[in-house]
């Protein structure tokens, strides 16, 4: 059993779940195997607190005006190589959004 929300990647695994295809992998992985990791060594408390950023980072759906806008503009700052394109009828955010979008990243990964 797989989660596609990164909000509910901890409590998946602790039901028992086999781990999870998450959007915010593409721009924040290590946050993902940090927390992947900490819940198999049965470091409960840092699992927890990889979650609790896994959480803040879901938020970046609310700041773009589609998904993939907000995957795209999230990797961008974090150096990723992507194309600023999606397929009509969906475009790619403005500077005002990536700007909120690269705050929310400082905010949660430093």
């Amino acid at each position: 059993m797989f989660t596609g929300l990164d909000q509910h990647f901890l409590n998946t695994l602790i039901l028992g779940g086999d781990g999870g295809i998450m959007a915010c992998a593409n721009f924040a992985p290590e946050v993902h195997l940090a927390l992947w990791k900490a819940f198999q060594a049965k470091q409960f408390e840092n699992a927890l607190v990889e979650a609790e950023k896994l959480a803040k980072l879901s938020k970046v759906y609310d700041l773009a005006s589609s998904f993939g806008s907000a995957i795209k503009l999230a990797m961008s700052p974090r150096d990723f190589s992507i194309k600023p394109i999606l397929r009509p009828p969906y475009t790619i955010d403005g500077n005002e959004v990536k700007e909120e979008i690269r705050k929310l990243l400082k905010d949660v990964l430093g």
